[in-house]
């Protein structure tokens, strides 16, 4: 697929996104937004405006560093997927084949005169379940997120009993795609960070993708703010260690643990688009990609989630806590990238609805 810039009024009409959120700007609603489109031509789209900080009038640029927070599941499980594809993870072995830990797991059963036991579950978690949110995992052991290493999550989850029985129900979870991440690490080999470092952020160019910031890239990290009685104030990011460039006693973290940029989300979102490939470079295969397109959460769950990606028609892809959204089309080869950094707040939805409506029409 070729790849061209053309401009937000060429590409999509008159009324472009800057257009749109510039009003939004203006008014205070937003501090800033990135986002970048490409349609089913190849042809990319940019667009900017605002602020990545309010305080020191630094403007909102596809380099602008963000905590994308959730997106990285979408992230991670593709990098399982990769070991998938080549068989050496089996998507409904029990967790145990590769975490032994798991092999006394139980599940509480709530009984109807109130009381609560434990027991076996009559199905073991399987590895699908895990990444789809159907192992009855709860979502998080305790926060901040990045404060425990993979394996030592592995060890407490292991003890915890499973909320539901596996494939009956589902519960959106940080340990789930985790414990995804633990296997990873055992099959390879390698530790999940720098799986994804040689077979996903060298290959496609994501040189700001990272758990640990330097002291460059803080200079382009996006505060997140809120609106409140009227004004934007900037909030913390309670579910992460600080500072952001300190290694010691923070971890990578699979479930919403990365920082990125635009620029760097989206080219991960073209290799998936394409099938796999970036820039003629087959990243990973065409199958491995496409398990992240489908519905993994069983014939019993009607919530559409497959790995790391919730499912809407041909659109797949996994938004972030303050406002960062990565979407491909695998059938089109379309994709886009969204961020703002925006705290629990309903213009951060609305928009994202925009955005959303406008990356698909």
């Amino acid at each position: 697929m070729g790849m061209s810039t053309i401009s937000s009024l060429t590409a999509y009409g008159a009324d472009s996104l800057s257009e749109k959120y510039q009003k939004y700007v203006d008014s205070g609603r937003i501090p800033g937004f990135v986002s970048m489109i490409q349609d089913e031509n190849g042809n990319i789209q940019t667009d900017c405006v605002g602020w990545q900080d309010l305080e020191k009038s630094r403007k909102m640029a596809p380099d602008t560093i963000a905590w994308i927070a959730s997106t990285s599941k979408f992230i991670t499980c593709a990098g399982i997927m990769m070991l998938v594809d080549e068989g050496k993870i089996e998507l409904d072995a029990p967790l145990e084949k590769y975490l032994p830990e798991f092999k006394d797991i139980k599940v509480l059963i709530k009984n109807e005169d109130g009381t609560e036991t434990l027991r076996v579950p009559e199905t073991k978690p399987t590895v699908r379940q895990s990444l789809s949110h159907t192992a009855g995992f709860r979502f998080f052991v305790s926060m901040p997120i990045d404060a425990k290493t993979l394996q030592e999550l592995v060890a407490e989850v292991a003890t915890l009993p499973l909320l539901y029985e596996p494939g009956t129900s589902w519960q959106y979870s940080n340990l789930g795609i985790d414990m995804g991440a633990a296997v990873l690490e055992r099959v390879s080999g390698q530790k999940y960070e720098d799986f994804l470092q040689e077979r996903l952020f060298n290959p496609l160019g994501m040189k700001d993708t990272t758990f640990w910031l330097t002291e460059e890239q803080m200079t382009r990290v996006a505060k997140c703010y809120d609106v409140r009685d009227g004004k934007t104030v900037e909030i913390p990011i309670d579910q992460l260690t600080t500072p952001y460039t300190k290694k010691e006693g923070r971890y990578a973290e699979a479930g919403g643990g990365l920082f990125s940029t635009a620029q760097d989300v989206f080219r991960f979102t073209q290799m998936i688009a394409n099938g796999g490939v970036f820039e003629g470079k087959q990243i990973m295969s065409r199958s491995a990609v496409e398990y992240l397109s489908k519905k993994q959460t069983g014939d019993k769950v009607p919530n559409w989630y497959g790995f790391g990606t919730a499912i809407g028609g041909d659109w797949f892809g996994h938004g972030g806590a303050c406002g960062t959204d990565a979407q491909a089309n695998l059938k089109t080869g379309a994709c886009g990238v969204f961020f703002v950094q925006l705290g629990n707040h309903p213009d951060r939805d609305k928009t994202k609805k925009i955005w959303d409506e406008y990356l698909r029409k």
